[in-house]
């Protein structure tokens, strides 16, 4: 969908590359399970002080799950050991063997961010074994969890926006629409 809107996808891999790729307008990382590769995430340090530069200059960077994790300032394994991230956003998480979230979930965008406009609405889900431990406060949060009420869910600090929700971008056409512009320049997410 990202590409029918005009966007050249160049795929990266935050285990191998040392750099993020030349030129990107835009970064979304997605989900996964950074925590099987933890110390490898973090030992590249190249590619962490690459995205560091990115958002310094203001690419928008869009992480859902275990690219929240990512972006964080750590991450614990399931031995508790801790390892340092991107440190973009103030996500500190932890990995738990007992601490299960599933489920699909009705999100409403507090703010302007690169796939929704403030307010909008959309049906997302949640998959993760991790917690957070302090989680998003209202004033720092990128959605309400509608049917959760209103929990607080992600993080938004400068040009970052991440969330523990997976969104399909198929669930609405005007997401990938509107994260292509923003990547572009077209769309100003400033608030008033």
């Amino acid at each position: 969908m990202l590409e029918a809107w005009g966007a050249e996808l160049v795929p990266f891999s935050p285990l191998e590359d040392r750099r993020l790729p030349k030129g990107a307008g835009g970064i979304y990382i997605g989900g996964g399970f950074p925590e099987m590769f933890a110390s490898q995430l973090a030992a590249n340090t190249p590619m962490l002080a690459s995205i560091r530069t990115a958002v310094d200059r203001g690419v928008p960077v869009y992480g859902e799950c275990g690219g929240l994790m990512y972006l964080g300032r750590s991450l614990s394994d399931l031995e508790g050991k801790q390892h340092p991230m991107v440190g973009v956003i103030p996500a500190v998480s932890a990995m738990s063997d007992k601490h299960l979230v599933l489920g699909y979930r009705e999100v409403e965008s507090r703010i302007d961010n690169p796939l929704m406009g403030r307010g909008q609405r959309v049906r997302a889900h949640e998959f993760h074994w991790s917690t957070l431990e302090a989680p998003p406060t209202d004033e720092q949060s990128v959605y309400r969890v509608v049917d959760q009420e209103n929990r607080p869910d992600g993080f938004h600090v400068g040009s970052v926006w991440a969330s523990y929700v997976h969104i399909h971008l198929g669930s609405d056409p005007s997401l990938a629409r509107r994260f292509v512009d923003t990547c572009s320049g077209l769309s100003d997410l400033s608030e008033p």
